[in-house]
């Protein structure tokens, strides 16, 4: 059993490895799916999320680092013992670091993605003069596991650009079907209108998605 509390103390729940094991998605490590686990109890994504185990639980770190514990990534593995959770706030971001983001979704590269946002650092934000997000942005060009993953860290899905035209609207108006289930699965908002008054619902049906 591992015992998950927060940084206070409060336990959490309790984690049956056996069970949990067994139901773990295809492809996906344990560290990250009890991260997404969390985000329902906690609010925040996995990627302002810490979690440590005791280092006297840590079979592999325990001799060289008996007092100190040990910060789980997707590599490590779950084992039976004592887990603490610790909430982190984004941190600052420069413009070239903003930019970086963008540029990353832009063009659809998951893996630097997943590092910007690894800081942690706000999906939300924009360069200066401009109202395009990394969402909006992946959700323009179709990068359907960009998107996925800014998500995965609570982008705002219904931010939208300076004519209004939210993440929703650009995928369905750039006819990316899969984007736009997507964001439906995470609830956009389908009868947001643009500043013109379309809504993504009506540009889907223009566009001919049924």
């Amino acid at each position: 059993m591992l015992h998950i509390r927060t940084a206070s103390g409060e336990r959490l729940f309790d984690v049956n490895l056996a069970s949990f094991h067994a139901t773990l998605p295809g492809g996906m490590s344990a560290v990250r799916a009890l991260k997404q686990h969390l985000h329902s109890m906690c609010g925040l994504s996995r990627f302002q999320r810490l979690i440590f185990l005791d280092a006297q639980d840590d079979e592999k770190n325990e001799k060289k680092e008996a007092d100190d514990d040990v910060v789980l990534d997707d590599e490590h593995t779950l084992r039976p013992g004592e887990a603490q959770v610790v909430l982190l706030s984004f941190c600052e971001s420069s413009e070239a670091q903003v930019k970086a983001l963008l540029d990353a979704a832009e063009s659809g590269r998951t893996a630097a993605v997943e590092s910007l946002l690894q800081r942690p650092q706000d999906p939300d934000l924009c360069r200066e003069r401009s109202t395009f997000t990394a969402l909006f942005a992946a959700s323009k060009n179709g990068y359907l596991e960009v998107v996925r993953l800014l998500l995965e860290a609570n982008a705002d899905k219904d931010k939208a650009a300076h004519d209004g035209a939210t993440p929703l609207y650009i995928a369905a108006e750039q006819r990316h079907w899969q984007v736009v289930h997507l964001l439906l699965e995470a609830n956009a908002d389908k009868d947001k209108a643009m500043h013109d008054g379309a809504t993504p619902l009506y540009v889907a049906a223009a566009r001919g998605h049924r």
